[in-house]
């Protein structure tokens, strides 16, 4: 009597420790540039606050998580908006899209002997097969967005 009593104590024992143990949960973090959808290695990426990893060549990372609490989850990368979401406990994948910075280059032209202001000067950039032209204002200055 003792043993069967026993042995139900000792199952109902092992139900409740399987039962009440917390499964891990694999978070898997895509970074791609919302442009044209390529990967971003090399993105950092920050868990609640703490710097957790780096996405791999495929832009990818594996976040190792108790599934217990939603995570705040940031990717920075240079040259890119961060991004910054809260993420479900129970959610295994997430899709970043990066948006690119958008900066101002703006240029100065002077006349070397009055050390005046140049108007109407042309000014051309170049870079990776795509050229911008621009004149030069009353001030000599011109800006171009890059």
């Amino acid at each position: 009597m003792y043993r069967q009593r026993n042995r139900f104590l000792f199952a109902l024992l092992c139900t409740l420790l399987l039962c009440s143990s917390a499964q891990a949960t694999i978070l898997q973090i895509s970074v791609q540039d919302s442009r044209d959808n390529s990967t971003i290695p090399q993105a950092t990426v920050f868990l609640n606050g703490d710097t957790y990893a780096r996405t791999n060549s495929s832009g990818q990372v594996l976040l190792n998580h108790s599934g217990l609490n939603d995570q705040l989850i940031r990717v920075s990368m240079t040259g890119f908006e961060d991004w910054e979401k809260l993420v479900a406990k129970n959610a295994t994948s997430v899709l970043v899209n990066l948006s690119r910075k958008s900066l101002s280059l703006k240029i100065y032209l002077y006349d070397p002997d009055s050390l005046g202001a140049v108007s109407g000067a042309r000014v051309n950039i170049s870079a990776e097969n795509m050229t911008q032209t621009n004149l030069t204002d009353v001030s000599g200055s011109v800006s171009f967005g890059v």
